[in-house]
């Protein structure tokens, strides 16, 4: 999960409340911790408009521990539909046990990492000295705030502290928690993949021709085509992955992690219907995915 160039699928989370299934305990985890005016609790439903919100932004309030009911493998933390200002940091204390007596990982994080290539910025621009996402490119996209781990990690427990005390709203709102693993194919999607803007807004015309409109706020659409993938691999990752998730859950698709355009090109998503495997050659597979953005 290493290669920044190449797009990643992010699924499984392992942050919502454990849950007893047909075959067993499915394992889960319980939050708690920072003060909280609107509950912390709001994280674990799907409901992206549901929030959480802290009493202020100072960090002794916008923090909360994470403690997995077993010992979890992590690709990739999320932060969904979050108000975080430009320069907030995130940090991430990972321990092996609940006792906390063995560290796993200590990680510090930009929620919006600088884009580079500052030098072909203009002076007046306001991230011209830190490369940071222009505010009206921001805008009129739901926040996220993530990392991606180098290589996959391990916690029984894990902590979250909101660096934002600047925060011009004087309190952080967060309405989604996730915390995944992921599949990063061998290679990229196939030339021809595509993703795009559509919406729901319906227009109406009057008798003389005038026009009126019910608007809805437009999403996201990836077509992702993948060609000549390890037959294996479309099968216990792709296919494995559609299964679990159904046309209801939740995949985090992260496009580029280098790229001027990670705000554009990663979102929260669900699949809008489960796609077909297909032998290409002997041995080797395609698979495409339609995944459409959701929305708050």
């Amino acid at each position: 999960m290493n290669d920044p160039r190449i797009l990643k699928l992010f699924y499984d989370n392992k942050s919502d409340p454990a849950y007893a299934g047909r075959f067993g305990q499915i394992p889960g985890a319980t939050l708690s911790g920072g003060s909280w005016v609107i509950p912390l609790a709001n994280l674990q439903d799907p409901e992206l408009g549901l929030i959480a919100r802290t009493a202020s932004a100072d960090t002794d309030d916008a923090r909360f521990t994470i403690t997995f009911t077993n010992l979890a493998k992590l690709s990739a933390f999320f932060l969904c539909n979050t108000n975080l200002s430009v320069n907030a940091r995130i940090r991430l204390v990972g321990y092996y046990e609940a006792a906390r007596t063995e560290l796993s990982f200590d990680l510090t994080f930009d929620a919006y990492p600088g884009i580079g290539f500052t030098e072909e910025l203009e002076w007046e621009d306001e991230n011209s000295w830190d490369g940071k996402p222009l505010s009206k490119d921001l805008e009129g996209l739901t926040q996220n705030a993530w990392t991606v781990f180098p290589d996959d990690v391990r916690a029984s427990v894990l902590d979250v502290q909101i660096l934002d005390e600047s925060n011009p709203d004087g309190f952080i709102d967060l309405g989604r928690l996730l915390c995944m693993s992921g599949w990063q194919p061998a290679r990229n999607p196939l030339l021809g993949s595509s993703l795009g803007i559509e919406t729901d807004t319906t227009a109406e015309k009057s008798m003389s021709g005038a026009e009126s409109f019910d608007r809805r706020e437009p999403f996201r659409v990836y077509q992702l085509n993948y060609g000549y993938l390890p037959e294996q691999e479309t099968l216990d990752r792709g296919l494995e992955m559609a299964r679990r998730i159904g046309i209801d859950g939740e995949v985090f698709v992260v496009n580029d992690s280098r790229s001027v355009n990670l705000h554009r090109l990663s979102f929260l998503a669900r699949l809008r219907q489960p796609p077909a495997w297909e032998r290409s050659a002997p041995r080797m597979a395609n698979i495409a995915f339609q995944l459409k953005e959701r929305l708050p």
